[in-house]
């Protein structure tokens, strides 16, 4: 099994937590940054890398728009 820990902002965090709940992902909040943003640990099985994927596309998504 692998780890990774994402920083999700706020805005996203409800999105995030239906995508995470849609797919099953094993998961645990692990505090916050000081940017106010949500650090998650997420735990995937090689097959379920797309969904890992699609989470972080939320967050850059919405990284990208906050920088326009």
């Amino acid at each position: 099994m692998k780890t990774k820990e994402l920083n999700v902002p706020k805005e996203v965090i409800e999105e995030f937590a239906n995508l995470l709940a849609e797919h099953n992902i094993t998961n645990e909040i692990q505090g916050t940054t000081d940017n106010e943003e949500i650090i998650v640990k997420v735990e995937y099985e090689n097959e379920e890398r797309q969904s890992i994927f699609e989470l972080m596309e939320l967050i850059d998504d919405f990284n990208s728009e906050d920088e326009e």
